[in-house]
């Protein structure tokens, strides 16, 4: 009888190990992703830097305070800018919220309809792939000069849409480009 018991008992505590594990490996990621969404926000909060500065933090704040775990699934575009660029013809520069990094380059729409694929230099993969532990906000950039044949001779006022690339495909919305000055 007492032996009965003693199995009972265990075969218990093995199911209910087994249901806080399984807790536990679906609701950590989840917490983990939160806190990288805090702590994005916090990052986020300063008030220095111009008015234009202001504004385009104020935009990613938005972005990041109404992101979700489900909406971090895929990468989301939050800003696109061009700016003019003394040495390098002009400069496209991306902000994006997801969960991990993703993006490996931009698709670049033109005011004539043609559209251009530009991969992020590698330093800017690195380093997207290095904040992934802590954030959920990432950035790339790409100059014209390093865009392909004929784009590579286009100017800043071309560029009207942008949409961030996972190898050669597309995995975000486009959004509009406004323009900056130049760094």
């Amino acid at each position: 009888m007492r032996l009965r018991f003693s199995l009972r008992t265990l075969l218990l505590l093995v199911a209910v190990a087994s249901v806080v594990l399984a807790c536990a490996a679906h609701f950590y990621p989840i917490w983990e992703l939160e806190s990288r969404r805090r702590r994005t926000l916090d990052y986020l909060s300063w008030s220095g830097g111009s008015d234009a500065d202001r504004e385009i933090r104020d935009k990613l704040m938005t972005a990041v305070a109404s992101s979700t775990s489900s909406s971090l699934q895929t990468p989301r575009l939050v800003l696109a800018t061009t700016g003019e660029h003394r040495d390098l013809g002009y400069v496209v520069t991306v902000d994006w919220v997801s969960h991990a990094p993703i993006a490996d380059g931009v698709q670049i729409t033109f005011q004539d309809g043609t559209t251009s694929n530009v991969k992020f230099i590698e330093e800017f993969v690195t380093l997207n792939d290095s904040y992934a532990k802590d954030v959920v906000l990432f950035i790339g950039s790409v100059y014209r000069d390093e865009f392909p044949p004929p784009a590579n001779r286009t100017n800043v006022n071309d560029v009207a849409l942008v949409a961030l690339l996972s190898g050669e495909t597309v995995c975000s919305n486009r959004v509009a480009v406004e323009s900056r000055q130049a760094p």
